[in-house]
């Protein structure tokens, strides 16, 4: 499942959070092997990389979201943002997805994540629960973090039966966001 309905979204949560804490830098954030500035040609073929550009969008954007399954220890599949026609194919946003079976068991897996990168980067996580700010049913469950370079989000998101009737594509997750201050941008400009 893609992570991209999390990500539509993301950029309202981020403008909820007016005290989140600044520490670390978000290129440090290593995610089943990929981190933020790295290139992803590193990690993946250039052919690899252009067989799976996500159709999000009908027009060409400042950015493009490439997914990939291939190779993952830890998650089950990954989203990178990469900017349009960058030739060194620089990693700008990471989103990793995982589907555990139940809430409880996302509420765990998401409370060990979040101590995990917070010891790893030495910094704290802002934690919140609500309704979902598109997902009217639905229950947001996140930490967020503002750190050097960009924002860190935590998100364990177990869809409402109505909404999951009205969208009947959604699939339950554990999500982490990883995104430099370059995309943030991009997501408040409105993705052009």
């Amino acid at each position: 499942m893609k992570l991209f309905n999390l990500i539509f979204l993301l950029i309202f949560n981020l403008l909820c959070f007016n005290n989140l804490t600044n520490a670390s830098v978000v290129a440090d954030l290593e995610i089943d092997g990929y981190s933020i500035g790295q290139k992803l040609t590193d990690k993946l073929s250039e052919k690899y990389i252009k067989n799976n550009i996500q159709p999000y969008f009908e027009d060409e954007r400042q950015y493009y979201v490439v997914y990939s399954d291939k190779n993952l220890e830890t998650f089950k599949d990954l989203e990178i943002y990469l900017k349009t026609n960058d030739t060194n194919y620089t990693i700008k946003s990471i989103n990793a997805g995982l589907y555990p079976d139940n809430l409880d068991d996302c509420l765990k897996k998401q409370n060990q994540i979040v101590s995990d990168i917070s010891k790893e980067l030495n910094i704290q996580f802002n934690k919140s629960s609500g309704k979902h700010s598109y997902y009217k049913n639905t229950i947001n469950r996140s930490y967020d973090a503002v750190i050097d370079g960009g924002y860190i989000s935590v998100e364990c998101l177990y869809f409402d039966k109505k909404d999951k009737k009205l969208y009947p594509n959604l699939a339950d997750n554990l999500a982490i966001h990883v995104m430099s201050n370059e995309i943030v941008k991009w997501f408040e400009s409105g993705y052009k």
